[in-house]
């Protein structure tokens, strides 16, 4: 709900539009696709304790887009799992 009240803030509703045609077109571009997996390693260290109880949504997710062919987006996704790893063992020490 968050992420929606934000685009209403700055965005006209053209401009809204606009995104959410890109979004639900044919899948992400490239770009789409490096922000929304960088968004994911936020959340992931922003929300810890939740993502360590949610591996099993998670882990697949990075998995599917590990195959990519472009070398940024693997990148973000070995980010995205570095972080995972981290948010898991601080929990395991906790």
């Amino acid at each position: 709900m968050f992420f929606v009240m934000g685009l209403d803030l700055f965005l006209s509703e053209t401009n809204q539009q606009v995104i959410l045609s890109d979004l639900t077109g044919n899948g992400p571009n490239l770009y789409q696709l490096q922000c929304a997996l960088t968004e994911i390693s936020h959340f992931v260290a922003s929300l810890s304790d939740a993502s360590a109880g949610n591996l099993e949504r998670i882990v697949p997710l990075l998995k599917t887009c590990l195959g990519h062919t472009d070398y940024t987006a693997c990148t973000c996704v070995c980010a995205g799992y570095a972080i995972l790893c981290a948010v898991v063992s601080c929990k395991r020490n906790a």
